[in-house]
């Protein structure tokens, strides 16, 4: 919340306008910050990437109080990452 409020007022601040701005929020909850944000600032893109039941309730949630154009729920599955640490000398030497 404290981030996405620096956030906001740096954009703010440049003028920038906030309906362009395309959020991506990592456990979004139920989706009230989503919600808040779009209501009083106009955002208009934002993903959250959370778990399988978590989407379908923000789903529910978007569409009932923002009444949200697009929702979608893609399984873990359907991405693919890699992790990679850097070595503990790039770290300073400090192992976790």
């Amino acid at each position: 919340t404290l981030q996405l409020c620096i956030l906001i007022k740096a954009l703010r601040a440049a003028g920038l306008p906030l309906s362009h701005a395309s959020v991506v929020e990592i456990g979004g909850g139920y989706g009230n910050m989503a919600r808040l944000a779009a209501s009083a600032y106009g955002f208009k893109h934002w993903t959250v990437f959370d778990m399988a039941y978590m989407n379908r309730l923000q789903s529910f949630y978007f569409n009932a109080t923002l009444n949200a154009s697009s929702t979608m729920n893609l399984p873990a599955s359907t991405f693919t990452a890699s992790i990679s640490t850097l070595p503990s000398a790039a770290a300073g030497g400090i192992d976790p």
